[in-house]
């Protein structure tokens, strides 16, 4: 998981760029880019989770994979999540809602990865309010000890501080009252509910 989230995190800015598809020189075929080298460690983040997520009890207590969560949700967000996104982002917010009964920070991330997709149109305002009423167990006090930790990697590119968790999870009105005027709240395309076990 660990050498993934590293390519993903190294190739961030190509992939932000307006050219992902310069060619990488050290790379044997020549449609060899930033973008595909970035979408293959989302693909392989949606294995490593999965497997990690359904064999290893640890995922419910254990909070250093939670990075992979993050790294696989923020993939998704921007389009890289293959036919069947909706079900890996559902599954990323269940790892969050798992660790969130041993650590307390991890319902925030979990709200924050939500107000970062409503943000870059992948959820609609009503799938988005529907997963926050689910995500909902905790305080939401918690936000202010949450702001350390970046959630929206395409945005901390340009503005870390917009792309914390404390300033997602502040600004979700804000994304909704935008993806409102914009869209007329038309579907995303995550599903709105998950089952939480």
């Amino acid at each position: 998981m660990w050498l993934h989230m590293a390519i993903m995190n190294v190739l961030q800015p190509s992939v932000s760029a307006t050219k992902p598809y310069v060619h990488f020189t050290t790379f044997s075929s020549p449609t060899g880019c930033p973008l595909q080298a970035y979408e293959a460690s989302v693909a392989q983040l949606k294995l490593l989770v999965t497997i990690y997520r359904m064999n290893y009890d640890m995922s419910a207590y254990t909070l250093p994979w939670h990075t992979a969560l993050t790294y696989l949700a923020n993939g998704i967000i921007r389009g890289f999540g293959g036919n069947n996104a909706s079900f890996y982002f559902r599954v990323c917010l269940i790892g969050y809602r798992r660790l969130s009964a041993c650590f307390p920070v991890a319902e925030p991330i979990a709200r924050s990865l939500v107000s970062a997709g409503l943000s870059h149109r992948y959820l609609s305002t009503h799938e988005a309010r529907l997963l926050l009423e689910q995500l909902a167990t905790r305080s939401l006090e918690l936000r202010e000890i949450s702001g350390i930790f970046i959630a929206d990697l395409a945005t901390a590119v340009s503005c870390p501080e917009a792309a914390s968790v404390a300033a997602l999870n502040q600004s979700f009105e804000h994304f909704a009252k935008m993806a409102d005027e914009s869209s007329g709240d038309a579907a995303g395309r995550a599903g709105p509910t998950y089952d939480s076990k």
